[in-house]
């Protein structure tokens, strides 16, 4: 019979030319031996992984940190599994854990996953840190940074950070300026704060971007309040 050291480099040989069910039955006779356990369980991880099943990738994670520590990549990559699992408290402490333990090494998606979590559970300002720690990791030229400039925009608007949301809305339309539904959402959020001359420029964008004559009831609306009258009337 083939030894656990053959058979695991096997395992990664499948694993790497894409043959992840092969990897998979070559990966289970040695989940129940004790050889090469540290080797055994993050291959199994990765072999789950790949195979769509993220709670078995989870459990030899989970299984790997009781013999060994998990490195910040691991950890991050548990923190992206438990996320798919809907495990949201757990995946933000494995984030956590990641970052904290290379934090100069986190790429800056760790700090936007963590982010998400923080925004999806109404922990606002846990999560414009976050994402601004992420902004500040990625290169001027990131095309990432423009999906990142709306998520601080919406953060920062829902915690009444008016100049931080305007110039993080303006951030994206700079590159994004036919995205006829951010305009609408920055001509709405300028309407709530009073800012109704600048309201009416974006209600103008939404609605000639997107032809919605349903609109210009909003747009109407702006130019009175904003005291332009005449804009109205047409």
């Amino acid at each position: 019979p083939m030894n656990t050291g053959l058979r695991l480099l096997l395992v990664e040989t499948l694993l790497d030319a894409g043959d992840a069910a092969g990897a998979e039955a070559h990966i289970e006779p040695l989940l129940a031996t004790t050889a090469e356990q540290t080797r055994v369980h993050l291959l199994a991880a990765r072999v789950y992984a790949t195979r769509r099943a993220p709670e078995k990738a989870i459990a030899h994670l989970k299984a790997l940190d009781l013999l060994t520590p998990l490195t910040a990549t691991q950890q991050l990559w548990l923190g992206d599994l438990l996320r798919a699992t809907q495990q949201k408290t757990a995946a933000k402490n494995a984030y956590t854990a990641a970052i904290r333990q290379a934090p100069q090494e986190m790429p800056a998606r760790a700090w936007i996953a963590r982010g998400d979590l923080a925004f999806d559970a109404g922990e606002d300002a846990p999560a414009l840190a976050d994402y601004s720690q992420a902004l500040k990791r990625l290169p001027a030229a990131a095309p990432e940074r423009r999906a990142l400039q709306l998520k601080i925009a919406r953060t920062a608007a829902r915690l009444g950070d008016v100049d931080r949301a305007r110039q993080a809305y303006a951030d994206h339309l700079a590159h994004h300026s036919e995205d006829g539904d951010v305009h609408l959402e920055m001509a709405r959020f300028l309407t709530a704060r009073q800012f109704h001359h600048d309201a009416a420029i974006h209600y103008r964008q939404a609605t000639t971007l997107s032809g919605d004559s349903g609109l210009e009831l909003e747009l109407a609306r702006a130019y009175l309040a904003a005291g332009e009258y005449a804009q109205a009337e047409h």
